[in-house]
């Protein structure tokens, strides 16, 4: 089976050309989140967190404080020890004493199984080790040499009960395309906690969507098209659904005269550059992250057949040269604007 795949220019055409009555409520540099209920029913707050903007959207009249501070403290704990970009993080620290186990707690224990999982499944398209090319690129800090080549190996992190270790020889760990998600998934088990039901949370492009926010409503969401990001790609109503989009657009950087992005290929350590943008709908927002990274750069075909193995999982994809696809279980939910 094959993704239904269509030359952009010609299918937008055909699309819908009015948002009819959508009201968008917030935005990230790869997706808004939108709902046509009407916005003094909900309640919204947003914080600065793991390099990007988090926006939670609840119904008003579930609103309190203490329940807000718990969720974005969760994505605030997962940033504080699993960021490279804090020296003082419980990744830097692996990163710094390569060759010896360390205790984990329990965020990095998690995320680091599911890493090497992840890691499996997608054949090597999602390595977490791709830290050192980040590094000589400058999408991360540390620097790097040009002239150094890169080790990527993400089967070099291990995990033993409660430890982990990352192996000598120049490996180095970036969390950057799953914990995002992770972080989610974990302010959405404090708000379940708090009995809250119905909920919509964004980090950067990451997003879940929990119950619906009117009993004959789902949460809209709004796809950024990656050739005009000022503007609307696709929508889709979701519930009880995680959204992840990663766009080789959204972060560049000119290296050597030309723009490369920071997905990297951890097989040839350059720059992703045949796909724009890759959007994955999934059951939590951990895995949704995930696989949108490795359908970015993986071939087409490969990465329809990932995400064809996957029960509950759909995907959209926006290739450089114009073309969109998506798996037939998207066809009648999204609109292309």
């Amino acid at each position: 089976m094959s993704p239904l795949m269509f030359n952009r220019r010609t299918f937008l055409g055909n699309c819908a050309k009015a948002l009819g009555g959508l009201a968008v409520v917030g935005a990230s540099p790869q997706s808004v989140f939108a709902v046509r209920r009407p916005r003094s029913a909900l309640y919204d707050e947003s914080i600065w967190s793991m390099g990007t903007q988090v926006r939670l959207s609840i119904r008003r009249e579930a609103y309190a404080p203490q329940i807000l501070h718990a969720a974005f403290e969760a994505i605030r704990q997962v940033d504080r020890e699993l960021s490279v970009h804090r020296s003082n993080s419980e990744l830097s620290r692996l990163n710094n004493a390569p060759g010896a186990w360390r205790p984990a707690t329990r965020l990095m224990s998690e995320v680091s199984r599911s890493a090497l999982a992840l890691g499996h499944l997608s054949d090597g398209a999602l390595d977490v080790t791709v830290l050192p090319v980040l590094r000589r690129l400058g999408f991360a800090p540390g620097g790097g040499s040009p002239a150094a080549p890169e080790v990527v190996d993400f089967t070099k992190l291990k995990v033993d009960g409660k430890s982990v270790m990352l192996e000598s020889g120049g490996y180095a760990v970036d969390f950057g395309g799953i914990a995002k998600g992770f972080a989610v998934d974990e302010a959405l088990g404090t708000l379940r906690g708090d009995g809250i039901d119905a909920a919509l949370l964004d980090a950067g492009g990451d997003l879940f969507a929990m119950g619906r926010p009117d009993a004959d409503r789902r949460w809209r969401i709004g796809i950024r098209d990656p050739f005009e990001p000022d503007t609307l790609f696709a929508i889709v109503d979701v519930e009880d659904e995680a959204v992840a989009t990663s766009g080789t657009y959204a972060q560049t950087r000119v290296v050597d005269g030309v723009e490369v992005s920071h997905i990297i290929d951890p097989r040839s350590c350059r720059p992703v550059s045949h796909v724009v943008s890759a959007t994955v709908f999934a059951r939590d927002t951990m895995r949704a992250d995930a696989l949108a990274t490795a359908i970015c750069v993986m071939t087409p075909a490969a990465s329809f057949d990932l995400i064809e193995t996957q029960s509950e999982t759909e995907a959209l994809w926006v290739f450089a040269d114009g073309r969109t696809a998506m798996t037939s279980g998207l066809k009648r939910r999204v609109s292309l604007l």
